[in-house]
């Protein structure tokens, strides 16, 4: 790979191979290429390589000197590409089995109290999830609780607490289908 400063451009040029034990993985790119606004991007793909999992051995899966891949990594986390470095337990055997997925509709949807109501729920630690939703509901929340004594605790002490509900929908899990943590990167080829 070969890299050219023009200004604040990166101009690649000429193929990116990514190798894992001395055998071609991927052509990225055949033809020059300017990324000026999507050069993080760029980074990102050529660290994780095509289809590689997001996790250990990082250096040995794209051929990269540890010093190399480490600086490239911090560099994206300070470009807000990388969000923060997790390390994911399995929640049953953290003692965490019951699942509960919640939607919730607030009396009011103005910002105030949309607002009020995000910022309360990031004091919730059972509260694994939350989005803001367009369509029936206001809130899709995932919750993890021990037991269902628990979950009833944090509807009691917590949730319907709030002021400001209108509904509460609450769907337990029997068992997780798909859970990814990793991003498809196919979109960037």
């Amino acid at each position: 790979r070969v890299e050219n400063m023009v200004g604040s451009q990166t101009i690649f040029s000429t193929r990116l191979f990514t190798t894992h034990s001395h055998k071609q993985w991927s052509v990225l790119s055949a033809n020059t290429v300017a990324f000026a606004g999507n050069f993080a991007v760029w980074t990102l793909f050529s660290i994780l390589g095509i289809q590689i999992k997001q996790d250990l051995g990082l250096t040995d899966k794209v051929c990269l000197s540890p010093s190399l891949c480490s600086r490239r990594v911090k560099n994206l986390e300070q470009l807000g590409y990388i969000i923060r470095r997790v390390t994911l337990l399995d929640p049953k055997k953290a003692g965490l089995p019951v699942t509960v997925f919640i939607q919730v509709t607030l009396h009011h949807q103005v910002k105030k109290d949309l607002d009020h109501f995000a910022q309360q729920v990031l004091n919730w630690p059972e509260v694994m999830e939350c989005y803001l939703m367009t369509g029936d509901f206001d809130y899709l929340m995932r919750v993890v609780t021990p037991d269902l004594q628990s979950y009833q605790t944090f509807l009691d002490d917590k949730l319907t607490a709030f002021d400001g509900i209108d509904h509460i929908k609450s769907s337990f899990s029997l068992k997780p289908i798909c859970y990814k943590t990793e991003l498809p990167f196919g979109h960037l080829l």
